[in-house]
């Protein structure tokens, strides 16, 4: 509309000067449109159709940052002389270029000497120089690659986002050679203070891809003890995504330092979590994290109260990552669960008890002997294999309660209790003779101390139901 006008104005069209009466119109500027060697458009220029082409190298460093001496130009032509105009290769108003650094040349000695050029000579490096660098983390000489991670990390000072883009990309290259590159260059720029790199390598650890996620936990050490990304790592353990949140507690592992009272602060907050899996992750991490320490188990003691029986059996297997074996207040406080309303919760309180509870300690002997009148038999035959480890030759006050289970009705209760009146009072019994063979085995072979069942990330996984086919990858 707007060449419409001016026309019936009496003017030029846009771009072109006057017609003269037998010659064609004179162009006044053209389109350049430059193409990287992969044929990839990289910038458009109007320029003067009557420059030299070395006019337009000089342009080129003024918009891309690419120094002149490393560039060459190409068309389809061939390889134009600086000395000639633009306008003797051009057709219709523009003009289709082909750019080429000397990092695409075949020599390797002198790509790298090149990539030092760039990274030291360039006085403001732009988008163009960054994507010639970048490009070279793909190079399939190591020592380029070394080059190309080196220069990135000091041309990340002048286009920082640039630089961390090219790399992040490259973290999902099919070759592990330039994944490792790409990963370097990161690290390299995170060091260097860019928080934007961090960024980038936090987010990989949500990426698909295990090699992306493998490779941005061994990156997030360059930000060890940093605490907002300790705060990031833990935020991800509430991810949907269960690949994620192994990432994430992988992740921790290595930017968390091992009994960081705000990193486990974090941690056992998250055990009052609704979804099972967020909590099996978070004991993992706590696994990896915890230390003895009397501040944390408080912080998990206030969970005993919790609604939720997963929240309280969950909490008690925290409670020995952070508890040592004979601390009174964590020993009343499991005590009391055994109480609990949930049949899961009181079996799992007996296993803490006897964890945390020195041989012959009459408190926790007491406790569980009182467990042996639970009105569920599997409540009563955790409760004696529990009671083993703690019993001696002078401990007395378990024989009546013992000999009474001689009279139980579920046989495995009466095997179990005639095996400990025998192996531990030396009392002659008669063994009941049961199917229960592996239960008998396992206390007559308990004759000092054996920790309750272990904590694991599974522990949500074991004590509920299972459909036939399932696993216990959690993963």
């Amino acid at each position: 509309s707007l060449c419409r006008l001016r026309s019936m104005s009496g003017l030029p069209p846009i771009g072109r000067g006057p017609k003269v009466a037998g010659s064609r119109p004179v162009v006044r500027t053209i389109c350049v449109r430059l193409v990287d060697s992969t044929g990839r458009k990289l910038v458009d220029l109007d320029v003067d159709p009557h420059s030299s082409w070395v006019s337009l190298k000089v342009k080129i460093e003024d918009v891309m940052g690419l120094p002149r001496e490393l560039v060459t130009l190409a068309v389809k032509a061939g390889v134009p002389r600086d000395s000639e105009q633009l306008l003797s290769y051009c057709r219709d108003g523009a003009l289709h270029v082909t750019l080429f650094t000397s990092l695409d040349w075949d020599a390797s000695e002198r790509r790298r000497s090149d990539i030092g050029v760039l990274s030291v000579h360039t006085q403001k490096p732009g988008s163009g120089v960054i994507a010639a660098v970048s490009q070279r983390l793909e190079d399939a000489d190591a020592f380029v690659r070394f080059a190309a991670v080196e220069s990135l990390g000091s041309l990340a000072g002048y286009a920082p986002d640039a630089a961390i883009s090219a790399s992040s990309a490259r973290l999902e290259h099919p070759d592990h050679k330039v994944r490792q590159s790409a990963s370097a260059a990161l690290v390299d720029i995170a060091a260097r203070g860019h928080t934007g790199a961090l960024t980038a390598i936090i987010e990989h650890l949500k990426h698909s891809d295990h090699h992306v996620r493998r490779a941005a936990v061994r990156n997030i050490a360059v930000a060890r003890g940093d605490a907002r990304v300790i705060e990031a790592v833990v935020a991800l353990l509430e991810h949907p995504t269960a690949t994620v949140r192994r990432a994430a507690v992988d992740a921790l592992e290595v930017v968390a330092e091992k009994g960081d009272r705000r990193t486990l602060k974090m941690l056992v907050e998250l055990l009052g979590r609704s979804d099972a899996l967020v909590r099996s992750s978070t004991l993992r991490a706590l696994r990896a994290l915890a230390v003895k320490a009397d501040e944390e188990v408080q912080l998990v003691i206030a969970w005993f109260r919790h609604d939720a029986a997963g929240v309280r059996r969950d909490a008690l297997d925290a409670l020995l990552l952070v508890a040592d074996r004979g601390h009174r207040c964590a020993l009343l406080a499991a005590a009391e669960l055994l109480a609990d309303s949930d049949m899961r919760v009181r079996a799992r309180a007996a296993d803490t008890v006897s964890a945390l509870a020195f041989a012959r300690d009459e408190f926790a002997i007491a406790a569980l002997v009182e467990h042996l009148s639970d009105h569920t038999s599997e409540v009563r035959r955790l409760a004696l294999r529990t009671l083993r480890p703690l019993l001696s030759p002078g401990s007395r006050s378990a024989i009546a309660s013992l000999q009474k289970c001689l009279g139980d009705e579920d046989g495995d209760v009466k095997r179990n209790a005639a095996l400990i009146l025998q192996d531990v009072y030396g009392e002659e019994c008669e063994v009941p003779d049961t199917t229960s063979a592996t239960t008998a085995s396992t206390l007559s072979q308990s004759k000092t101390f054996r920790p309750a069942r272990p904590v694991t990330i599974f522990s949500e996984m074991l004590d509920g139901p299972r459909k036939r086919g399932e696993g216990l990858n959690l993963w």
